[in-house]
């Protein structure tokens, strides 16, 4: 099914959103790259920004930029990326929202272009995810991690041609507004599994598009993977409070000698790291079973904040 600004020839609008908690050191750099995106297949048609509860600077970046395109919330209150996201579903005008974390940026100018994409040649997809590249390590830790990224991905890009749930990243998606006009994130543990789960459930296409990449920063010590890792361990059980057990079983499922295959290749080359991984991995899990997971609210990973170089 042909999207139906093709049969008008006409550009399609798009919409940003971005919710933002302590995010002054690198708002200002994503807004920017944003900005001079190129758009020549596509207009864009506001960025929203909505604060939640920031306490720094990231109100005061944001507004410096004193552009007619931003829109910035203030929220006073603390109350969750999954319960910002829903405020963003439920203003933003376009015919695409991209939904993006803050601490990201696009690799170049064709990000938003190529995110649309997909959307103008299958009137059926609800959810296109992208690729995200970590950038250079700068600490042994963030080494550490970036492997593992990279074995992961490798797993997850081979498993169903990409589609499946853990190509659909939290960093970056965007949704077609049929789609966001429906999706109603809880305040839980995986609010990106969530969207890729209902996404399915709704008959709804998901895509992964590789032409589209942004870069952010793993984290680059345990103190902070740790503060990140809280929220997936567990996403699969929160999922099976809002979806069928056996249909988040079959989606989480990665065949075995896939799983094996891959490890082996990144175990044979670097056993130093995989090891070092498997020993993050089994204390992360660990850490999670004393982790408040509750009210969709988490501590925030300080050393992946800063993606330019002060």
């Amino acid at each position: 099914m042909i999207n139906k600004n093709i049969i008008l020839g006409k550009k399609p609008t798009v919409s940003i959103g971005i919710p933002a908690y302590n995010e002054e050191a690198n708002i200002k750099n994503l807004l920017t790259a944003l900005l001079v995106q190129k758009r020549d297949d596509f207009e864009l048609l506001e960025i929203i920004v909505v604060s939640d509860g920031s306490n720094d600077k990231t109100v005061e970046e944001v507004k410096s930029l004193a552009s007619k395109k931003i829109l910035i919330i203030d929220g006073k209150d603390r109350k969750g990326q999954s319960q910002r996201q829903n405020e963003i579903v439920s203003i933003f005008n376009g015919d695409f929202l991209v939904l993006l974390n803050a601490d990201i940026l696009p690799e170049n100018e064709m990000f938003l272009s190529n995110m649309i994409k997909p959307f103008l040649t299958n009137g059926n997809i609800g959810v296109v995810s992208n690729m995200g590249t970590p950038l250079s390590a700068q600490t042994f830790f963030e080494k550490i991690i970036n492997f593992s990224v990279a074995m992961r991905r490798e797993i997850a890009k081979a498993y169903s041609n990409g589609d499946n749930i853990y190509m659909c990243h939290g960093h970056s998606r965007a949704f077609s507004r049929e789609f966001a006009k429906k999706i109603k994130w809880p305040n839980s543990a995986g609010e990106d599994a969530y969207s890729y789960l209902f996404c399915k459930k709704e008959g709804y296409d998901f895509y992964h598009q590789s032409l589209a990449e942004i870069n952010y920063r793993s984290p680059q010590n345990l103190n902070d993977h740790l503060k990140q890792s809280a929220r997936f361990v567990d996403s699969r059980k929160e999922m099976e409070k809002y979806f069928d057990k056996n249909f988040v079983k079959s989606n989480y499922h990665i065949p075995f000698y896939l799983g094996v295959k891959v490890f082996a290749k990144y175990f044979l080359k670097n056993p130093i790291l995989m090891s070092l991984y498997l020993d993050v991995y089994f204390i992360s899990l660990t850490a999670s079973k004393f982790t408040d997971k509750s009210g969709g609210i988490w501590k925030i990973s300080k050393t992946s904040k800063f993606l330019i170089k002060q």
